[in-house]
């Protein structure tokens, strides 16, 4: 009987220390760095591991490779009408003619996403609608996927964008279908 009695004591004791926690009871908070860094990690993996956005939006360098020091400045402005080569430079083709080059991801704020606030790029990523309000219409990147990404993801690969370096290159226009 004397052990029963010690058994709801001890569990007693135990629910009234999980509930303090569940609480907080000291109205601490988890510090504000803690989430940016965890966002900034969680952005980081999405952007060059999960959604490997270098593959489309890292020129290639002569060697074949990404060119690492133009890191997700889209296709260079150069290459402007090229028909000929990989995404990187001659972009996607598209149906009837159709050309889409990959944009400019570094906060650079004249060719990038410098000035996109972050729900802009939320809301981009999630509808297909540049924050200027038009739709990219033909494009190679799968908007109705990326729809449904959680929100907070988006946010982190947002966040981790503002941390690579900005590189001014205006991306060649898209050539609409004929």
């Amino acid at each position: 009987m004397k052990s029963k009695g010690l058994l709801w004591l001890t569990f007693g004791a135990l629910s009234l220390v999980g509930a303090a926690c569940a609480f907080n009871s000291t109205g601490e908070t988890i510090p504000a760095d803690w989430e940016q860094t965890s966002y900034l990690e969680r952005g980081h993996y999405l952007v060059n591991y999960l959604g490997h956005c270098a593959g489309c939006h890292t020129p290639l360098g002569p060697n074949g490779q990404s060119d690492m020091s133009l890191f997700l400045s889209g296709v260079p402005a150069k290459f402007a009408g090229a028909k000929a080569g990989p995404p990187q430079i001659a972009g996607f083709a598209g149906p009837r003619g159709a050309r889409v080059y990959a944009k400019n991801l570094t906060p650079d704020s004249e060719t990038g996403i410098g000035r996109w606030t972050e729900d802009q790029f939320v809301h981009t990523f999630k509808h297909g609608i540049r924050p200027d309000g038009i739709k990219y219409a033909v494009s190679p990147m799968e908007w109705n996927v990326y729809a449904n990404m959680k929100e907070e993801d988006v946010r982190a690969m947002y966040r981790y964008l503002r941390t690579v370096k900005p590189i001014s290159n205006k991306a060649p226009a898209n050539i609409p279908p004929k």
